[in-house]
């Protein structure tokens, strides 16, 4: 008696309904379900390429203070804020920035001692200029 035998003769066996530990494998067959997947990768991608890149930004305003540098800058394709970030690094001006990040300039908070990133984020309006500068002239 094989191994499968309780399961029938081989021209009934349907391996795709072989329990896999816990879990049984059913096949994917629904093309709905196949075309909703395929939508939401869609969207899913046309919402990562609107994150801010690095590489495509316009400088609008920078101040420096103290040793540190506060930044308003409008990143291309980027949807919320219209593309604008306001960015705080902690003791470096712009030049050596620039020069330390190749020209990139991320506006995400990173551990990686290789890239210099902000240490704060703040609102793109007038207001949040002020807190920016405020943040950087008293808290750092």
């Amino acid at each position: 008696m094989g191994l499968f035998s309780h399961l029938g003769s081989s021209s009934s066996f349907d391996k795709t309904s072989l329990p896999v530990g816990r879990v049984k494998f059913t096949p994917y067959s629904n093309d709905n379900d196949f075309d909703a997947i395929k939508e939401r990768l869609r969207k899913l991608e046309k919402t990562n390429s609107l994150q801010p890149r690095a590489d495509k930004y316009t400088i609008i305003k920078t101040f420096e203070v103290g040793d540190h540098c506060v930044l308003e800058l409008q990143y291309k394709k980027c949807t919320n804020y219209e593309g604008r970030k306001i960015l705080v690094f902690k003791n470096i001006h712009l030049p050596e920035l620039l020069e330390r990040n190749s020209r990139l300039i991320d506006p995400h908070f990173s551990e990686n001692t290789d890239y210099v990133s902000p240490v704060a984020r703040f609102e793109p309006t007038e207001d949040g200029i002020e807190m920016a500068i405020q943040f950087a002239r008293n808290i750092l």
